[in-house]
Formats: C-alpha cells, structure tokens, sequence
C-alpha cells in the first residue's frame, strides 16, 4: 500500500484498487459518501436507513468494481448502483408487512413550528421528480463542489445549475399551492 494522491482522478483511482491498493478505496469514499448518502436518503428519509444503505452500496461497488466497464464513468456507475440497492430497499419494504405495527399514531407529528416547517419542506421536496430530489439534496446537504456533482449527476455544470434552478422554482410553487391550502 502506497499514499495515494487524493487529487488523481476515478480513473486512477479505480485502477488501484483493482490492483489491490485498499486505501485508495477510502478515497473513492470519502469523495462519494456525501453523495450516495443523499441518493439514499432520498429513498427512505430515514437517515439511519441512508447510512446503512450507503454502507451496502460501497460493498457492493467493491466487490463489482472489477465488472465496471468504463473507469472514467466510474461516477456515474456508482449513481446507478446507489439507485439499484434504493429499488431494491423500496421492493423489500412494499413486501413488508410489519412496518407500521406497534407505532403511535400521533408519533409522526411535530412538536413545534420549526418541525412543522421542516416537515412541510421535506413533503414539498419529497413530491418532486427525482431528477430535482437529487440535485437539490446535492447542492444543499451535500455540500460538495457543483462542478463534481454536475459530473457524477451526468451534467455539464451550466447544466447542473440550469437544474437546480428549475428544482428551486417547482419546489416553491410546491410550497405556494399548500400555503394556499392551508389558508
């Protein structure tokens, strides 16, 4: 195991860990954690289950990293595996039958107005398309540089933002019409 230059690009990153460099796997997650957390939270808005679900998409894109058939895509395999292990998590919890048993009924409900407001955000958030989930979880908790996550989304940058914009326009006329509702 050598020090790993954290500045390489995927492409060579990925071929050191296919020639068994295992740290230059810790690499490739701490530059796509934020992201493959966001993706996954966007499953199941349940932080918990996000972080489990990450864990399960890093292990996967370990032991299937030899299969990727482009390592200059790497990015936006990756974003193909963090969808498959979601579909997957959703199917199995459609099977699920036990979910709500044994929970309060008034469990879910705020216990202020900064929770009500974050609430209503999250529904207005959570009814948008998934292209504008996805940007809007990238740019606001992920954190990360736009020029980054444009590549991992498959966008150019102007692209990323020209998205994020429209996310933020549907997003407040989401928020609009139940305001509208409310009164």
């Amino acid at each position: 195991m050598t020090k790993l230059d954290t500045n390489l690009d995927d492409s060579h990153i990925v071929r050191a860990v296919l020639e068994g460099d295992t740290e230059a796997f810790v690499v490739v997650y701490r530059r796509y954690n934020a992201l493959v957390q966001s993706l996954c939270w966007d499953a199941t808005q349940d932080v918990a289950m996000a972080q489990d679900l990450s864990q399960d998409v890093f292990l996967r894109a370990y032991s299937r990293l030899a299969s990727l058939p482009d390592s200059e895509r790497f990015a936006k395999w990756l974003v193909g595996v963090t969808r498959n292990v979601c579909r997957e998590w959703r199917r199995s919890k459609s099977r699920d039958r036990h979910d709500f048993l044994g929970q309060a009924p008034d469990a879910a409900q705020p216990t202020n107005d900064m929770d009500a407001l974050n609430d209503k955000l999250l529904q207005a958030i959570a009814g948008l398309p998934e292209r504008d989930r996805v940007v809007i979880h990238a740019h606001y908790l992920d954190g990360e540089n736009a020029a980054d996550m444009a590549e991992s989304l498959g966008l150019s940058r102007a692209g990323y933002y020209k998205q994020l914009k429209a996310a933020l326009g549907r997003l407040a006329r989401e928020l609009g019409s139940k305001e509208a509702m409310l009164e």
